[in-house]
């Protein structure tokens, strides 16, 4: 008799410990799903957003407007993200006419807007006319077509298998950082740091 209570003891402490851990778990990724996205998984606009301000080390503190930007992202986990990208111009609400739908996959397309204005060249993509030298040309909207130009030719996007660049298909979680890599700044070398004359 007291085995079996003490079983039902160790049977319910593993049962207690199972809902804490997995509560806390769950929780976690209520708050920040963007910290459980694979490698391999489609990522989503909110996750990129996360993703991008972070890397970029925005002030995300004070970015929350009321009412928000979008409709479609008050109260959502990612929203602060989202607006510090606003505040810096790397999202265009005129991009997102029907809401920003964070939840939903983010296209190669929009990655390489942002990444572009990330660099500092929107005006530079707006003006920019000719063809991308991918073969999907005609499947890239009119208005991200400069875009993808300066991002080839700034090496934000590579070369591809088919050369195609696939602009409206879902980006996996290590494309999308792939790109953002890609943006970073070389660090100096010691012969350019400032102050040193190069040798």
């Amino acid at each position: 008799m007291n085995l079996k209570v003490k079983k039902k003891g160790i049977l319910l402490l593993v049962l207690l410990l199972v809902l804490l851990v997995g509560g806390g778990i769950y929780t976690a990724y209520r708050l920040h799903p963007e910290n459980f996205v694979g490698k391999n998984d489609i990522i989503t606009r909110g996750e990129f957003a996360a993703d991008l301000a972070k890397e970029l080390e925005l002030d995300t503190g004070n970015a929350a407007k009321d009412p928000p930007t979008f409709s479609d992202i008050g109260g959502h986990w990612a929203e602060k993200y989202i607006e510090a990208l606003v505040d810096v111009g790397i999202i265009d609400p005129a991009d997102y006419p029907d809401g920003f739908k964070p939840d939903e996959p983010i296209a190669r397309a929009e990655i390489i807007k942002m990444m572009v204005r990330a660099k500092g060249q929107d005006e530079e993509a707006k003006k920019t006319q000719g063809h991308s030298g991918y073969d999907d040309q005609n499947d890239i909207k009119d208005d991200d077509k400069g875009y993808v130009i300066v991002g080839k030719e700034d090496g934000i996007i590579g070369d591809t298998d088919d050369n195609k660049i696939h602009p409206n298909d879902p980006v996996t979680k290590g494309e999308a950082d792939d790109m953002i890599d890609k943006t970073k700044p070389e660090p100096a070398s010691p012969s350019q740091t400032p102050g040193k004359p190069a040798s």
